[in-house]
């Protein structure tokens, strides 16, 4: 059966890439990944903590370009 979205993947296959990197995310030393506080960094800390809201408002926009798109072309 195909696809007919991009966003629906097969959780079993990711799960395990995302085990991996949590437990390897143990052994790093975060100290040494410490980042300059810049305009930014700043800006992509605040990107992080609101990621849900950003992507929730995005697709709605982005359907609405296809679609105004589609209109034209």
């Amino acid at each position: 059966m195909p696809r007919f979205t991009e966003d629906f993947v097969p959780l079993i296959p990711w799960l395990g890439v995302m085990l991996v990197g949590q437990g390897m995310s143990g052994l790093l030393d975060l100290k040494k990944f410490d980042i300059a506080e810049n305009k930014i960094s700043k800006l992509l800390a605040l990107m992080g903590k609101h990621g849900l809201i950003i992507y929730l408002i995005h697709q709605p926009l982005l359907f609405a370009n296809f679609i105004l798109v589609d209109q034209f072309v």
